[in-house]
């Protein structure tokens, strides 16, 4: 059985993150200028990292990479959400009227999110979060019937890495479903999530079983549930921060 696992899994790893297309979404999208103008545009993609714009027309607002103007973004749930955001590409030939924009801060981008928004500004394109050395960071995975508690391996917005034993592994495959709620270090806030099995691997003498998430807002209320966001979202800034600081350092 476990050869067969392994041969399943073999062929999991590496997926491509994406942004989500706002399609139909009703999501408009301006850009303050320097001038103080906002300027109306169309909105390509979008994450929680960042977004792709296009401007209808000419558009002169000189803007570099490196610039950093407003995003405001409206739709019909939601008066709007404003952002500072950085210019990471400009026009090229096959999109000459496209810019590339990455969020400041991205804890910002979440405090004035509500649920509706939340599927648009897709989470997984955050960076995972690895526990410092020595952190006791674990989460309460109900699958299958059972409940287990679990070392986390890494965390993001939209997905968590748990470490999980080999019989349980076994019972496992992608697009099982079940729940997982943890308490994010060094708070008293926890987080209930529906989770969905999205890749297994092997790693020492346990697995690493990759899930998706999609926070359940109403078991802690919908006030704590967008501060416990919040602060997940630094809790991974601020390892992310640590831990390019680490390796840089050994470089």
């Amino acid at each position: 059985m476990l050869g067969r696992l392994l041969k399943k899994m073999a062929q999991r790893e590496g997926r491509a993150h994406y942004r989500s297309d706002p399609g139909r979404a009703g999501i408009g999208v301006k850009v303050i200028a320097e001038n103080g103008s906002p300027m109306p545009a169309k909105l390509v993609d979008v994450s929680a990292g960042g977004a792709a714009l296009e401007f209808k027309g000419d558009f002169d607002d000189g803007l570099q990479q490196g610039d950093e103007r407003d995003l405001i973004f409206t739709s019909l749930s939601l008066a709007q959400v404003r952002v500072v955001a950085e210019v990471r590409s400009t026009p090229t030939p096959d999109a000459p009227r496209r810019f590339g924009f990455q969020f400041v801060d991205t804890s910002e981008v979440f405090r004035q999110l509500d649920e509706s928004f939340y599927r648009f500004f897709n989470r997984r394109r955050f960076r995972r979060a690895k526990p410092a050395i020595g952190e006791r960071f674990k989460a309460q995975l109900t699958i299958l019937g059972n409940e287990h508690t679990l070392d986390v391996r890494d965390v993001s917005l939209g997905g968590i890495s748990l470490m999980v034993p080999t019989e349980l592994a076994e019972a496992l495959h992608e697009g099982v479903t079940g729940e997982v709620s943890f308490k994010i270090p060094k708070t008293d806030l926890v987080l209930h999530n529906a989770a969905e099995v999205r890749h297994i691997s092997p790693e020492g003498k346990r697995f690493r079983v990759g899930f998706a998430l999609e926070a359940e807002a109403g078991k802690e209320g919908r006030r704590n549930h967008k501060k416990a966001v919040a602060e997940l979202s630094e809790y991974i800034h601020r390892r992310v921060t640590e831990m390019d600081k680490y390796n840089d350092a050994f470089r």
